[in-house]
Order: structure tokens, then sequence, then C-alpha cells
């Protein structure tokens, strides 16, 4: 049922000021001096389920469109964020580690099967025994392999999930194609595969056309991830050396300071330019590029920043269960909106997403040991 508010202004400012308290309070001064710290990647997981979930509460949940905005603008970036950072993780492992195509799939795939068929199982039967729901058989097995070819949010039993199938393809085509030797040349690769993949996927006619125009924004996404690793971690390829230095922190000077503020600046140039000048509902071409260069916007904010921020690490750290997890939740079994003031909602439905991906991830860990591939992926 969408949920009636009456002052959106008022419940959206309940939000955010909620949500700053909470960032000041876990601020800390950065420890780790890596270009690409776990912790900064937790933070950024972190903000795109933010991004994600706002966006769902704020256009899906709720009759006023108003409420959570700014915030539930940018679920596309959202996305577009884990699909960079998911390429940037394993072009760095495969550089680091290199793996055969069956190991790499014994490594990889079951981190993302084993939750998800974990999620599917725990919402055909609560909706079955609690709400008196059923899903097409048809359907349901084609989701227990990981198709997901239909993404309407109040009839599927998990419309988010549209994204596994996405990230499945960029995981089975990953390995065969990157080649450590040319890691930007095999992210080019990347790209062109994605985009024949979104050309040729609708004559298979198991994802729908609205679901192939998601594909069709984000298809690069997952590319970029793996060229901006590929040139940080071998910059000789494409540009001078000493930008490969910034992770060892060599420039201290001057000159480093003043490249510091100028990559500040510019990202924030970015963010406000996209802020002002929307391309979402206008061409694929321009949502994707503006969105692209949020990503990037951020990534430079979050590299070049001195602090932490461990609340936003801890949502990061969990952020896979929770998209699993989250619009069923909010939809189907809300049991805060609607009862409480909508911002009041909002920020304690966040503390509880993080309860229930951690104790997900604990089941979801126990099953994969339980499984063996624990073994396989240490």
């Amino acid at each position: 049922m969408i949920i009636s508010i009456t002052n959106a202004a008022a419940e959206t400012g309940i939000v955010a000021y909620g949500l700053l308290a909470i960032l000041l309070v876990s601020v800390r001064r950065a420890r780790n001096s890596e270009l690409f710290s776990m912790e900064i990647t937790n933070e950024l997981k972190g903000l795109a389920i933010l991004m994600i979930v706002f966006s769902h509460i704020g256009y899906f949940l709720v009759n006023d469109n108003k409420f959570l905005v700014p915030f539930s603008n940018y679920a596309g970036v959202g996305v577009d964020l884990f699909l960079v950072l998911s390429g940037y993780g394993l072009v760095a492992s495969a550089l680091s580690r290199p793996l055969s195509i069956g190991r790499f799939y014994l490594r990889r795939l079951p981190r993302i099967y084993v939750p998800v068929i974990a999620t599917l199982v725990i919402f055909l039967l609560l909706d079955f025994f609690a709400l008196g729901i059923t899903y097409p058989l048809a359907t349901t097995l084609q989701n227990f392999v990981g198709i997901f070819g239909r993404a309407n949010l109040y009839e599927h039993i998990d419309s988010p999930l549209w994204y596994i199938t996405f990230i499945l393809i960029n995981y089975l085509l990953f390995p065969l194609i990157f080649r450590r030797r040319f890691p930007f040349l095999s992210a080019v690769a990347m790209a062109g595969a994605m985009w024949l993949t979104v050309v040729y996927l609708p004559s298979i006619n198991l994802i729908s056309l609205d679901l192939l125009s998601f594909y069709k924004l984000h298809f690069f996404a997952f590319p970029l991830g793996m060229a901006i690793c590929a040139l940080l971690n071998r910059p000789h390829q494409l540009i001078p050396t000493f930008i490969g230095k910034l992770n060892g922190g060599v420039y201290r000077s001057q000159i480093f300071m003043i490249l510091r503020l100028t990559a500040f600046v510019l990202a924030a140039a970015i963010l406000i330019y996209n802020y002002r000048h929307g391309q979402v509902g206008k061409a694929w071409y321009w949502e994707t590029a503006a969105s692209l260069a949020n990503v990037v916007g951020l990534l430079l904010i979050f590299i070049l920043k001195k602090i932490d921020f461990r609340s936003l690490s801890l949502l990061g750290a969990f952020s896979f269960e929770i998209y699993l997890l989250h619009w069923p939740l909010l939809w189907r079994y809300n049991f805060l909106f609607g009862r409480l003031p909508a911002g009041s909602a909002t920020l304690i439905y966040l503390i509880l997403f993080i309860l229930a991906g951690f104790l997900f991830k604990k089941l979801n860990n126990k099953i994969l040991n339980a499984a063996g591939f624990c073994k396989i992926t240490k």
C-alpha cells in the first residue's frame, strides 16, 4: 500500500539532520593511506545503498515524490557505483592473484548465487504462509538460476533483483575477456562485449524491453571500474608513472596539495552541475554520461578526503544483503511507515536493515561454509 505523508519537506529534514548527526559522530581520521582501501570501498557502497533505498522509498513507497529529494534522485548513480566498484575489485584481484576461468567462477559466483537463492526461499515462504501470495512456476525457476527478466516493484517477488542478472552477465564475461598483460584494453573489450549483449539480448525474449533500458543505462559502469583500476595499477600503459605513486603517498609537496584541491573543486563542480542540469529521462547516453560523471566525482572526493565515516562504512559492509532484502520488507512487510512519521520511520529502517544485513550475511557464510565454498574462496 502506498503510504500517505503530509509534510515531505519537514520529514526529509528529519532524515537529513539525522544522517548528518550519525555521520559526524562516526567521523575519525583516516588510518589507511591506500588509494582504494576497504574503508573507502565500504563507504562508497554505503552511499550507493542509501541512494537506492531512498529512491525506492521516495518514488515508490510514499505518495509525495518530494520526500527524500534530492537524495532519492540518485538511484542510477548508486547502481553505477556498485558496478564500478565491482569492476575495479575484480581487476585488482586478478592483477594480484590470477585465477583460471573455472576457479574464478567457483570463487565468485557462489557469493552471488547463495544470497540470492536464500533471499528467494525466505520471501517465497514468507509470502505464501504470511500473505497467501504465490508466483508463476516458470518465473520462479528462472529466478533461481539468476534470470530476473521483469522488474515490477509492486508485483514481483523482489524487483531490485534485476541487478543480479546484469551483474552475473558481467561476472560471466570477465574471465573470458580479461588479460593481465593488457588490463586497460580488457576494459575496452569488456565495454564492447557488454554493448553487444545489450543489443542482442532482446532476441532471447527473457528480458523485458523496460529492463533492457536499465541495462543500456548501466552497461559502461563495470568496464569503467576495470579501466580505473588498470590506470591506477598499471599507469605506465597510458599515463605518466608518477600517477601511480599517489597510492604510496609520495607527493606531499605544495604541487600535490594544489592537485588535491583542484580535484576536489572539479569533483564538486561535476556534482553541482549534474544536480542543476539533471539528465534523467533524456537520451540514454546523456543520462549515462551524467551518472558516470557523478560516480567519478564521488570517487575523487572519497579518495582524497582525510577522514573516515564509520557509520557509512558499516552500512556498506552489508550493502549487498540490504539490497537483496530491503524492498520486500518495505513494501509487503512494512510496519513503520504509516505508524510513525516518515522521516523517523526511514531512519529506523536503516538501522534495522543493517541488523538484517548482518544476520543475513552470517547465514549466507554458514551456507557457503557448509557447502565447502569457503575453502575455495579463501
